[in-house]
């Protein structure tokens, strides 16, 4: 009598195992490729938004103080009052929300605003720290120094970088 031999269909335990390691090797490869390209990713817009966001206030803070007439540092320095022709500016650093805020008068012969409640900064990145200086107050010109920390934030990346921002503003009291 002949026996037969009946194939059982399926796989050995050694073959599972093999392509569950196998699996388990291209999950891990493909998750930490991934994360590098997220992480990069938030690199990239943390830099750029700690970048753009001391761009934007040397911008308006460096008209201000090229086009004054009158310039003052108060409150330890956190404080910077600009008096021009038709526009007085007042910028104010507020430690505990980490913005800087800023009030305006626009009209001639305008006084410096009493109060800076509104944002300068945006919310996509903080300032950490915030000092004005005038240099030199003499008659002909005055060279105001602003430095800066400005700080990023994303779940993947923080970034930090100082700032040293220089503006001459020249007086003329003549115009």
């Amino acid at each position: 009598m002949k026996k037969v031999y009946l194939r059982k269909q399926g796989f050995t335990l050694v073959e599972v195992l093999m392509v569950l390691g196998g699996v388990g090797v291209l999950v891990i490869g493909a998750m930490s490729f991934l994360f590098t390209i997220l992480s990069n990713k938030d690199q990239a817009v943390v830099e750029s938004r700690v970048v753009e966001q001391a761009e934007m206030m040397e911008g308006l803070m460096g008209k201000a103080v090229r086009s004054a007439r009158g310039l003052a540092v108060s409150d330890g320095g956190k404080r910077l009052e600009t008096e021009g022709k038709d526009e007085c500016l007042v910028f104010r650093w507020d430690e505990a929300e980490k913005t800087v805020k800023y009030g305006r008068t626009i009209g001639s012969g305008c006084t410096v605003a009493s109060e800076a409640n509104l944002d300068l900064t945006s919310r996509t990145a903080t300032v950490e720290n915030l000092n004005f200086e005038i240099v030199n107050a003499d008659d002909s010109s005055r060279t105001v120094v602003i430095e800066m920390t400005v700080a990023g934030y994303r779940p993947l990346w923080s970034h930090s970088q100082d700032f040293k921002l220089t503006f001459i503003n020249v007086i003329d009291e003549g115009s």
